[in-house]
């Protein structure tokens, strides 16, 4: 898009801005409720249109001030507004879901009149729909630190007119007192985290073949990715992943001078000729280069910027001279995202907020702080032990590890209080096991709700089989891990 602001004037510019706001207000669609068995992030939604709304995002993102705020349907009849391009809602708008599982798990104990605490709020996906299951009679009170996500919270309350919405713009934390809150650019808002930026490094797979025979993968092994080929007529080279990635290729450099020929015109039917954007520094030794999937490319310091909402990815083609042994050297790395701004915020503990005569007693928290859980946790555990809400919360191995934390350390302490633990990645709940490796939302359930929550995963008591370390102490009994 770049190249159309350097050869049109700002007022075509505004009229191609307001053709697109158009066109993607057509796009509008309801989210999908029904749960998923294997949801994730950039799951394809039910109608054919994904893939034309991923092209408008992209576009909207290219005239910011045009096309935002926008507003979107959300869940029970509320509306969602986005004062800017955020994962979030490039989620709901494109996929037209988010965490359906999770949410339709919740739904069942967010009963009229009941309190809901939602730490990490954010713009508030949760709290509004919270705040609408629960009525006014109910309370939903919204922890969000950072002033912009605070403020789009505020502001989403009003816009549906939810009186009993709450928000503190603060942090939840083991004790009272200050942080620094590194807060992210606004496209990776949901990235906020108390000790430097959440967002990890992730590297694509690097996926290559000569004369078009088997597949070979290797991996990334920092800047400078070396492939030994020895002699071939035809080479390929895949960056590409299953999920998500934002990776900057500064150049594939294919070795030694003069076995490059020019480039292999060849194009699998799901891929398009790929624009490379003419900032753009390098030519890849001369490769035919082609895309696929939800993918977009971008200039960054002249070199490549490969960014991919979902599944997809770039193919680089050659033809080569086959008298001569031949190497591929892939230069770049994963996109760092790096703070924005930094201030410092205010940090409470939930005991010191609940467990006060004028506040009501709480029913369910949800608890998702980029890798700062078990703090959280902490800070709650009178609240937990005395009130026994239902918990959601968060666990990602990679992001508890970066604070001395981990998935295991959360569920001794959650054990420990006579929880039981499950999951709803398989579209209803299940029971799970924290000692290993872990990414997603846990519920972590109380004696009391531990029946129910059977029944929506349509287990019994007897599930309940030795295999976790700690028992809730009403029972006696252990859960059992989840299966693989």
């Amino acid at each position: 898009m770049s190249d159309f602001f350097e050869s049109h004037s700002e007022d075509q510019a505004r009229r191609l801005a307001a053709l697109v706001r158009r066109l993607a207000e057509r796009e509008i669609g309801a989210a999908e409720v029904a749960p998923v068995e294997g949801w994730q992030m950039g799951k394809p939604a039910v109608d054919a249109n994904q893939g034309l709304r991923a092209q408008l995002w992209e576009s909207m993102k290219d005239f910011q001030e045009d096309c935002f705020p926008i507003r979107l349907p959300w869940m029970d009849g509320t509306t969602l507004e986005f004062g800017h391009a955020n994962e979030t809602g490039r989620q709901i708008y494109v996929n037209r879901s988010f965490d359906p599982n999770d949410i339709a798990v919740l739904g069942h104990f967010l009963k009229a009149g009941a309190t809901f605490v939602d730490v990490g709020a954010n713009a508030g996906v949760y709290s509004v729909y919270g705040a609408k299951r629960v009525g006014p009679k109910g309370h939903v009170f919204a922890f969000e630190p950072s002033r912009r996500e605070a403020a789009s919270l505020n502001r989403n309350a009003d816009i549906n007119r939810l009186t009993n919405l709450r928000c503190f713009q603060m942090a939840a934390g083991a004790e009272e007192g200050i942080a620094a809150l590194s807060v992210a650019d606004a496209e990776f808002d949901g990235h906020n985290s108390l000790a430097g930026l959440a967002l990890a490094r992730t590297y694509p797979n690097l996926r290559y073949t000569v004369d078009n025979k088997d597949y070979r993968w290797t991996s990334f092994t920092g800047r400078s990715t070396q492939i030994a080929l020895g002699k071939a007529s035809q080479l390929e080279i895949l960056i590409y992943s299953e999920s998500a990635f934002d990776f900057i290729l500064e150049d594939i450099l294919v070795g030694p001078d003069g076995v490059v020929t020019g480039p292999w015109l060849h194009k699998e039917a799901h891929e398009s000729a790929a624009r490379v954007p003419s900032q753009v520094k390098v030519d890849f030794s001369g490769a035919a280069i082609s895309s696929f999937g939800d993918v977009s490319l971008k200039s960054v310091r002249g070199a490549l910027r490969i960014e991919c909402n979902s599944a997809g990815g770039v193919a680089f083609r050659w033809q080569l001279d086959p008298t001569q042994g031949s190497l591929a050297t892939v230069q770049g790395l994963p996109r760092a995202e790096r703070a924005r701004e930094q201030y410092t915020v205010d940090v409470v503990s939930l005991d010191s907020i609940f467990l006060k005569p004028e506040m009501p007693k709480v029913d369910v928290i949800k608890i998702d702080v980029e890798g700062f859980e078990i703090e959280v946790l902490k800070g709650a555990s009178r609240l937990i032990s005395e009130q026994r809400p239902l918990i959601l919360i968060e666990i990602v191995n990679d992001l508890l590890q970066t604070q001395k934390s981990s998935a295991a350390e959360i569920a001794e302490m959650l054990h420990r209080h006579g929880y039981i633990l499950f999951d709803a990645a398989k579209g209803k709940p299940r029971l799970v096991d924290l000692n290993g490796d872990h990414a997603s939302n846990i519920f972590a359930v109380p004696e009391a709700l531990l029946d129910q929550m059977l029944k929506l995963g349509g287990l019994n008591r007897s599930a309940l089989t030795a295999g976790l370390a700690n028992p809730g102490p009403n029972d006696g009994e252990r859960a059992d891990p989840a299966p693989a």
